[in-house]
């Protein structure tokens, strides 16, 4: 019987270990720079290069708020990662752009990732989540 207890105290500390590691971590965003109460927040979260402006991990949207903005995106697992956002003044849930491609409503990226010829990259935005979080803020444009 105590052979029995001991393998069920195992397997019982083996879960709750795995279970720990596998728990993931929260992203804090302080959104800075919001000039209106006007439309939704998109958010998209990439957890990877090859998925980055493809598939996101996550995607939320949340009305917009003015000034500085704070966004929590929770239970990730531990990885790189990188936010894009924009604020869809007009709600027709798409980035408008001018002619050149130049977004005409405000957005944002992970270590403020900037447009060169084209939106920001996966290497200019990507950060580390440690088990113990991240705290980040984006700075409209």
């Amino acid at each position: 019987m105590t052979a029995r207890v001991n393998w069920i105290s195992k397997i019982a500390a083996t879960t709750l270990l795995m279970g720990m590691s596998a728990h993931a971590a929260d992203i804090d965003i302080t959104l800075k720079d919001v000039k209106e109460s006007t439309g939704n927040i998109r958010l998209v979260l990439f957890n990877s290069e090859s998925s980055f402006n493809n598939e996101p991990t996550r995607s939320i949207s949340l009305p917009a708020l003015e000034g500085e903005m704070p966004i929590s995106l929770s239970k990730l697992p531990v990885g790189q990662y990188a936010v894009l956002l924009y604020q869809d003044i007009d709600g027709n849930e798409v980035l408008n752009t001018n002619l050149l491609g130049i977004p005409s409503e405000p957005w944002g990226a992970s270590l403020n990732g900037r447009l060169v010829f084209g939106p920001p990259d996966w290497k200019g935005t990507r950060f580390d989540l440690p088990a113990s979080g991240a705290q980040i803020t984006i700075q409209l444009r």
